[in-house]
């Protein structure tokens, strides 16, 4: 690609994420400190942009320059991709949560962006706003992440979130509700959870209480949802639409495409909540047309029958259930 076409492209992406009160000019030429005509020169190609302005403007406007150059040159078939912060300690929790709160702050109309979420297991937005599971959910990350806390033996009685970190994964979830989503869902979406409850339980880690506790607020959690589906309209402020699918047949995997009015983010897991982040536009397209013809395989639940939709959603509190009986016989019958 042509000197000339990358920097059209640059300046493209980062009047994007402009901010909304003031022209775009004007903020390039806040950001590096030179007059409107300088700036206007900069954007329009006929001064070159030198390398430390370039840095300058990508962090001022939350950019990546290495997706908007080097994906640009790369071939086909290969990727730029960027790691999620690290979870291995309350820290870096907190940051992977600042990052996310960070990045919505840049979407201009909630009301123009979708979110398409490929759910192998129940998203972490469900259980953020409910203080119980988000303490369990963060436990079990720290569990997974930190040897050393693994290793320390500490039960999740004793274990207390920082009041930082709990007001940040309440908002994490809070905002979830004010997109239109789109879920893609099988029989197999509380897995995960349920084996967490179990594996933490049986270590005796979680107490007979909370585990049951836990087991209840899932099923709260999943009636809720079901109402939703049913009328496709979250019952909140906003009225965001709320699209689930069921799809025995699409591999499911936590993808989480984030599309706006000006450009896509694909979050590619590896491990529970540690994700690549991708921005490479031609390959997020292809990903999304794909998803689109598997839906097409797939039943939306609020356009499927009533006794489809009820066996369902029975399938999930089923789950719920049987676990509940495993924890019982557990505390009588401990192995």
């Amino acid at each position: 690609m042509a000197i000339k076409d990358l920097n059209t492209l640059f300046f493209d992406t980062l009047k994007s994420n402009c901010t909304k009160n003031i022209s775009f000019i004007e903020e390039v030429a806040e950001v590096l400190d030179i007059n409107y005509d300088a700036a206007y020169r900069r954007i329009n190609n006929k001064t070159s942009l030198s390398l430390v302005e370039a840095i300058k403007l990508a962090t001022h406007f939350k950019i990546s320059i290495d997706n908007q150059i080097l994906s640009q040159n790369l071939d086909q078939n290969k990727l730029i991709v960027r790691d999620s912060a690290d979870m291995s300690t309350f820290e870096g929790i907190e940051n992977y949560f600042d990052a996310f709160l960070n990045n919505q702050k840049t979407i201009e109309n909630k009301n123009e962006t979708h979110i398409i979420y490929n759910a192998k297991d129940l998203p972490l937005f469900y259980f953020a706003k409910d203080p119980l599971f988000a303490k369990f959910k963060i436990y079990t990350m720290l569990y997974l992440f930190n040897k050393n806390f693994s290793q320390e033996n500490i039960t999740f009685n004793s274990f207390i979130l920082p009041k930082s970190l709990e007001e940040k994964v309440k908002k994490f979830g809070e905002i979830y509700y004010e997109f239109d989503i789109t879920e893609i869902w099988n029989n197999n979406i509380l897995d995960a959870t349920i084996n967490q409850i179990l594996y933490f339980y049986e270590l005796k880690i979680i107490l007979y209480n909370t585990a049951i506790s836990l087991c209840d607020k899932l099923i709260q959690i999943i009636k809720q949802i079901e109402k939703d589906s049913f009328s496709g309209v979250r019952n909140n402020t906003s009225k965001s639409v709320l699209n689930i699918y069921n799809s025995p047949l699409l591999l499911l995997n936590n993808n989480v495409v984030i599309q706006t009015k000006h450009k896509n983010i694909l979050l590619l897991p590896y491990i529970l909540a540690k994700y690549f982040y991708i921005e490479d536009q031609r390959f997020i397209h292809k990903y999304i047309n794909i998803i689109n013809e598997e839906l097409k395989l797939a039943t939306l639940l609020s356009k499927a029958g009533v006794k489809e939709r009820l066996t369902f959603f029975k399938m999930k509190y089923k789950t719920i259930e049987k676990a509940k009986q495993h924890i019982e016989l557990f505390r009588h019958f401990p192995l």
